[in-house]
């Protein structure tokens, strides 16, 4: 099991858009399965890193969302979103929350 770490997503993203695997095709997701294995000499699989993608698509999304409430922002010197309703948002977005929380 891999505890996914910001140099692991920053890797795969990097490879990812190097070989054209933002274009969904079998053969570029092949390409950056193996670009992970050889960096971390880790069992990748095409699933896992799509699984990853959509991991992280879910909670930028709602990140999104969350920034254009009234009362979030975005500190870019501790790189952390703050808020004065936390609880409310989080209340109506269960999803988010659990994945937050993790």
């Amino acid at each position: 099991r891999l505890n996914w770490a910001l140099e692991h997503d920053k890797i795969m993203f990097e490879t990812m858009v190097e070989v054209g695997a933002t274009n969904r095709k079998k053969k570029y997701w092949i390409a950056t399965t193996y670009v992970m294995r050889e960096a971390y000499r880790l069992m990748f699989t095409i699933d896992r890193l799509k699984s990853r993608v959509r991991s992280l698509k879910f909670l930028y999304i709602n990140l999104k969302q969350l920034l254009v409430r009234p009362g979030f922002q975005f500190d870019e010197g501790t790189r952390k979103i703050s808020g004065l309703d936390w609880e409310e948002y989080i209340q109506g977005n269960e999803a988010f929350a659990r994945k937050f929380d993790k």
